[in-house]
Formats: structure tokens, C-alpha cells, sequence
């Protein structure tokens, strides 16, 4: 095991970079579609603007403000 281990360090390591990286690149699309929306407040503006342009129902913008701020 011990010999397996001093063989194959390197090639550990570099999988565990890897994994790394692919973690931290998923966080950080996250925070940015996550930031990019604004939160609950940016999701009830939207509908209010569909609201407002009669795009959707005064029901529908209801049940999308009641969904954002849950």
C-alpha cells in the first residue's frame, strides 16, 4: 500500500486539483446566476415588469411573488 502510494502521489494530486477546480468553477456560476438575479427582490420586479405589461395575470404574478419570497 505504502509503495502504491509513494508511486501514484502525483497522479493523486493532480485528480485532486481537478476535483478542486470543478468544485470552485460550479460555486462560482452559482454565485454569479445567483447575484446576477438580484434574489427574491430581483424575481418580483420581473414579474411585476410582466405584470405591468400585461404579459401575465394579476394571479400569475401572485403566485411568482409568493414562490420568490418562500
Amino acid at each position: 500500500m505504502l509503495t502504491y502510494l509513494i508511486g501514484n502521489h502525483q497522479g493523486m494530486t493532480e485528480r485532486r486539483v481537478k476535483e478542486v477546480q470543478a468544485s470552485q468553477a460550479q460555486f462560482d456560476d452559482y454565485v454569479r446566476r445567483t447575484a446576477g438575479t438580484g434574489g427574491a427582490a430581483g424575481e418580483v420586479e420581473n414579474a411585476k415588469q410582466l405584470f405591468d405589461n400585461g404579459t401575465i395575470t394579476q394571479d400569475e404574478f401572485d403566485k411568482l411573488k409568493a414562490r420568490a419570497l418562500a
